[in-house]
C-alpha cells in the first residue's frame, strides 16, 4: 500500500510539472515584470508595460517612460518619451537613431532572457539582462 501510494504521487507530480505551461515572448508583452542583469533580481527595476508604452521604475523610484514599437512577438522598439520627460542629450540621440532594439531569447521558467542594443552615432552597445513576471 505504501509503495502503491508514493508511486502515485511520482506520478501526479510528474504530470503537474509536465503540464506547466513553458512561458514564451507573447507572456512577456504587457503587464509587470522585474528586469534585472542577473537571474537573482536583487535591486531589480520594475517594468510596466502595455501595448504602446512602458515605464520603468529604478529601485529608487526615478522612472523612464518609453514608447514601445512592437516589430514582432518576441522583438520592439523602445523611443523615450518625450512628452512624459524631459530628454538629456543621450536620450535625444537614441530617439534619432531609431531607439533601444530589444530581442527576446528563450524562456526558462518565468525569466525571459533578452539582448538590447542602442545605437550611437559612433558607437554601439549591447545589453543583456533578464525580465521575470513580477507576482
Amino acid at each position: 500500500m505504501k509503495t502503491t501510494s508514493l508511486l502515485f504521487f511520482a506520478i501526479l507530480a510528474t504530470s503537474i510539472i509536465s503540464c506547466e505551461k513553458k512561458l514564451n515572448c507573447t507572456d512577456f508583452r504587457t503587464g509587470e515584470f522585474l528586469i534585472s542583469s542577473d537571474t537573482i533580481f536583487t535591486n531589480a527595476h520594475t517594468v510596466i508595460r502595455n501595448e504602446t508604452s512602458q515605464i520603468q521604475i529604478s529601485p529608487k523610484g526615478d522612472s523612464l517612460f518609453a514608447k514601445v514599437e512592437w516589430i514582432n512577438d518576441c522583438s520592439f522598439k523602445l523611443k523615450f518619451d518625450k512628452n512624459k520627460m524631459r530628454l538629456s542629450t543621450f536620450q535625444l540621440n537614441v530617439n534619432r537613431q531609431g531607439g533601444i532594439h530589444v530581442q527576446y531569447g528563450q524562456s526558462e521558467n518565468d525569466v525571459m532572457p533578452f539582448k538590447s542594443l542602442l545605437k550611437g552615432e559612433t558607437k554601439s552597445e549591447t545589453y543583456s539582462g533578464f525580465l521575470k513576471i513580477k507576482k
